[in-house]
C-alpha cells in the first residue's frame, strides 16, 4: 500500500516474498492463496508476517475462514481455479459416462478431499458431462468478454 491506496508490486516470485516477508520496507503485496499454498508452503499466512485481504473465490475458504472473500467489497467478484479432465471428442457417450462415474468416486475420498483443501482448492461434487460442458461454454463466453473489455493483445 502506498498513501492507504493498494499499488502494484512487481516481486520476482514467491521466493521474494518468502526471503521478505519480515522487512517491513519490501513492496506490499497481494498474494493469491492458491499460490502460496501450492507453490510456497513454507509461507505461513497465520503467523501474521503478511496480511491476506481476502481470497477470489466467492466463499470463504474451509482452512482459512478469518479471510473474507473480495466479493464482500466487490460485488459479483468471483475468480475461482477449475480443473476438468477431458476425453477426446467422439469418445462414446458409454465411456464418458463410465470416466465420470470412477472420477466422482475418487474425488469423493476422503484422503483426496483432505489434499485438495491443503491446496486451497474447494472440492465440489462433480457436475455431470452435460453440466461441464455448458460451465466451460458460459466460462468462455465470461472470459472472452472481460478480455475483450480489457483491449489484450489478440482479442477480435
Amino acid at each position: 500500500m502506498k498513501n492507504g491506496k493498494i499499488c502494484k508490486s512487481p516481486i520476482n516470485g514467491v521466493g521474494a516474498v518468502t526471503r521478505n516477508k519480515d522487512d517491513r520496507n519490501a513492496p506490499a503485496c497481494q498474494l493469491v492463496g492458491q499460490i502460496i499454498n501450492q507453490f510456497a508452503p513454507e509461507i505461513d499466512i497465520k503467523d501474521g508476517s503478511l496480511k491476506v485481504l481476502g481470497v477470489s473465490s466467492a466463499e470463504r475458504l474451509p482452512e482459512a475462514p478469518e479471510i473474507p472473500p473480495i466479493v464482500d467489497a466487490v460485488p459479483g467478484f468471483d475468480v475461482s481455479n477449475w480443473s476438468i479432465i477431458l476425453a477426446p471428442a467422439g469418445t462414446p457417450r458409454e465411456i464418458v459416462n463410465k470416466l465420470h462415474a470412477e472420477l466422482k468416486t475418487v474425488m469423493a475420498a476422503p484422503d483426496v478431499q483432505d489434499q485438495l483443501a491443503k491446496i486451497g482448492m474447494i472440492p465440489i461434487v462433480s457436475p455431470t458431462p452435460e453440466e461441464l460442458e455448458s460451465f466451460v461454454s458460459s466460462e468462455v463466453t465470461r472470459w472472452g468478454r472481460i478480455v475483450q473489455q480489457a483491449g489484450i493483445a489478440g482479442a477480435h
